[in-house]
């Protein structure tokens, strides 16, 4: 009896980590600062008000005194991945995007 459960709670808790493996991010938020702690990373904060904002289906949200986070979520708008992106360059930021398969908005909806 107690095998079984075990069994069944495992199967539950493998499901679930397959179910959030295959989710796929459909719109990304930056939340941070709007300079405090950005000014240590000057690429960082070029990525964020450059680079960030440019991409389709993105939300920058300044928050006094965060650190700054890229936060994917899915379709569902539940949350998949969250990133503290202190540390990061401006490539490794768009690096990131771009593994989400997020794209750079077109000129004419800029």
């Amino acid at each position: 009896m107690v095998s079984c459960a075990f069994f069944f709670t495992f199967g539950l808790l493998i499901f679930a980590k397959l179910d959030i493996a295959g989710s796929t991010a459909t719109r990304a938020k930056v939340e941070t600062c709007g300079g405090c702690k950005l000014n240590r990373y000057p690429e960082l904060k070029s990525f964020i008000f450059d680079d960030f904002v440019n991409y389709e289906n993105t939300e920058l949200k300044l928050i006094a005194g965060a650190s700054p986070e890229l936060i994917f979520f899915d379709e569902h708008d539940a949350e998949v991945k969250r990133i503290n992106l202190e540390g990061y360059n401006r490539k490794e930021c768009n690096a990131i995007l771009e593994d989400y398969n997020f794209q750079r908005k077109q000129k004419q909806d800029l």
